[in-house]
């Protein structure tokens, strides 16, 4: 048998990579042996709520970031206590506020795409001392994270919680957990999945005046064309679509309309964070196996738009 020394640097150095990418997931091994460990959680994320439009071209692309009218930060660490309250695998411990408020402005908040959200060695270590400080065997951080679009192949990078509006449009909660072992100082696992739930595209109101346009173009259209459809469902899509918001009013949403959006988005941000506690071995359930955690719409998606006014 020949071989290609020539190759082993190659796969010495793959292997070292390989090594250093391995999580040791030491909590799941805790929890198998029935140790229930404390946890406690550090949430450090922005208050707003990002909305990107995929138009047609590049040109057509909108994008715009607006404050969230609810407090980001106190419906993740609710729906954290909620669902914890009731496990019987870790045992949840709220450090004092201020201790937390301390902690967390020394942790960046800038959402990325890095697993371990770039934290250094000096980052982990002290986070570690602060955790065994408050007999912490962990300390989850929870971050914003960056998204691939959900359609493939396509731009777009959701982050934290927004609309994503393409060929499809989202509601999302884009958020990870990285776990961090206090005794072995080190970053132990980490959960990234993002939960999508696809809605009808937005639109607004229609002025009788645009009725009447669209209207006239169907009857003209009704007259001249062969159509699949009852007469008056075929104008009725037609209105839909005519109402369909475009880049423009996506960029330019009233504070009723972000209210509607940012109450509709706290369900989809309570099913991310569940998400994130099955994995991470916290509580039971189904895990997620795909990056994306696709939530079924609440019923078909049809012409209809996703009224805003």
């Amino acid at each position: 048998m020949k071989y290609n020394y020539s190759l082993i640097p190659f796969f010495i150095l793959l292997t070292f990579m390989m090594h250093g990418c391995v999580a040791t997931k030491s909590q799941l091994v805790k929890i198998e042996n029935g140790e229930r460990p404390s946890v406690g959680f550090i949430v450090s994320v922005p208050d707003e709520i990002q909305v990107e439009y995929l138009g047609f071209t590049v040109f057509n692309n909108k994008y715009r970031i607006y404050p969230s009218p609810s407090d980001t930060q106190q419906t993740i660490e609710r729906q954290i206590d909620t669902i914890l309250s009731a496990s019987k695998k870790v045992n949840l411990v709220n450090a004092p506020k201020p201790d937390v408020d301390k902690l967390r402005k020394s942790v960046s908040r800038e959402p990325n795409r890095d697993r371990k959200h770039k934290l250094t060695e000096s980052d982990i270590s002290r986070i570690s001392k602060w955790g065994k400080s408050h007999n912490l065997d962990y300390v989850a951080l929870v971050f914003a994270n960056v998204s691939d679009n959900i359609t493939y192949g396509r731009p777009g990078s959701p982050t934290g919680k927004g609309v994503l509006a393409d060929v499809r449009t989202f509601l999302y909660a884009a958020y990870k957990v990285v776990l961090i072992d206090t005794e072995a100082a080190e970053v132990t696992d980490a959960s990234t999945t993002r939960s999508f739930k696809r809605v009808p595209r937005f639109g607004g109101s229609l002025t009788q005046k645009d009725i009447d346009r669209v209207t006239k173009d169907w009857e003209y259209g009704k007259n001249n064309d062969g159509l699949d459809k009852e007469p008056e469902e075929a104008l009725r899509e037609i209105l839909a679509i005519a109402s369909y918001y475009d880049g423009d009013d996506f960029t330019s949403l009233k504070d009723e309309h972000i209210l509607k959006i940012d109450n509709d988005l706290t369900s989809i941000i309570s099913r991310n964070i569940l998400v994130h506690l099955i994995d991470l071995g916290f509580v039971e359930g189904k895990k997620i196996t795909s990056l994306f955690d696709r939530i079924k719409p609440d019923k078909e998606i049809t012409y209809v738009p996703y009224i805003l006014e």
